[in-house]
């Protein structure tokens, strides 16, 4: 299975809707299709937050996503037993969610509630906040659709405070308690570890594990699709090519190029967005020109071309940006 698109990509264009904001241009669209869905994700947050209040962007995407947008993790959260097993889910599988999942999140009892912790927020450079109130605000709708809207006693304890307290209340739909020095979902135990519908029906058992299969293989082709990434990042290459990189994996290049095909993209693919980040990350640092043959172009008009391909300006106009 191949997921090439986050789920949440629905509920951005239909806030951008919505708000009545100005639609993402078809150039745009385009430039898109080449790109993971870590990087889609980045440039819509990009384009959302010139319209919308940052405070809000998060929790009112997540209320505009159907659960039916997550595809297999849908179907393993509906046939989950409890909601306690359906958060589970949602944090075993949490890479669909972000690049990097070590320690990212915590699931945990206490005498009379579950907590769900949001340890290691992924951070977007368009939003610092984004990820934290979307990764939250998407499991208290995970919430309400399993249980239905009356939410009693679940709670959110979030960091940092708000400029609008009463409107960010109002979009999660749960009370929150601000600046309380952790991103965190209070559910009490007996909402928690209630059987759900799912729980009384015998063939979800053997949804759920298909659902989960599924999944694994996805983040399986993930996994190597990060391994070549991590591997184009490497400052000692020999070369930025598919034979260095087949070399370096251990594979041959039929072999690189057919297990990039069955997860949903390429190696020109893959080398583009790691010339986009290092090219962002070395503007900082060098001239355009020394980046341009850092990265293994031919010249700076060729490399100038292609950052704003990327980024929608060129490396001049990013750097006075920054």
């Amino acid at each position: 299975m191949t997921i090439r698109r986050l789920a949440f990509e629905t509920g951005i264009l239909t806030l951008i809707g919505d708000l009545g904001a100005e639609e993402i241009a078809p150039e745009v669209r385009r430039d898109m299709e080449g790109l993971d869905r870590h990087e889609r994700l980045r440039v819509l947050v990009a384009h959302l937050a010139m319209h919308c209040d940052e405070d809000l962007m998060g929790v009112c995407v997540a209320r505009r996503t159907p659960l039916a947008a997550f595809g297999a993790l849908a179907h393993a959260i509906i046939s989950a037993p409890t909601i306690r097993s359906a958060l589970h889910l949602s944090i075993r599988h949490i890479s669909l969610f972000q690049p990097d999942r070590r320690n990212a999140a915590r699931l945990s009892s206490g005498k009379s509630h579950v907590f769900l912790d949001y340890l290691a927020p992924a951070i977007l450079p368009e939003s610092e906040v984004f990820m934290t109130d979307l990764f939250l605000a998407s499991n208290v709708q995970t919430l309400r659709y399993l249980t239905g809207p009356n939410l009693a006693g679940v709670c959110l304890e979030l960091d940092r405070d708000v400029s609008n307290r009463d409107a960010y209340e109002a979009e999660i739909g749960v009370p929150v308690r601000f600046g309380a020095g952790r991103n965190r979902l209070v559910i009490p135990k007996v909402l928690a570890m209630k059987p759900l519908g799912s729980a009384f029906i015998p063939q979800s058992a053997a949804h759920l594990r298909l659902s989960e299969n599924s999944l694994s293989e996805a983040a399986r082709q993930d996994s190597f699709v990060n391994r070549v990434l991590q591997a184009l990042q490497n400052p000692q290459l020999p070369g930025r090519n598919a034979r260095v990189i087949a070399d370096m994996l251990g594979v041959s290049q039929r072999t690189l190029r057919r297990r990039l095909e069955a997860a949903g993209t390429s190696f020109g693919q893959i080398l583009r967005q790691s010339n986009h980040e290092l090219a962002v990350l070395y503007l900082r640092e060098f001239s355009i020109g020394d980046v341009a043959r850092l990265l293994g172009y031919y010249d700076a008009s060729t490399f100038r071309r292609a950052f704003k391909e990327w980024a929608g300006m060129t490396p001049s106009e990013y750097i006075s940006s920054v």
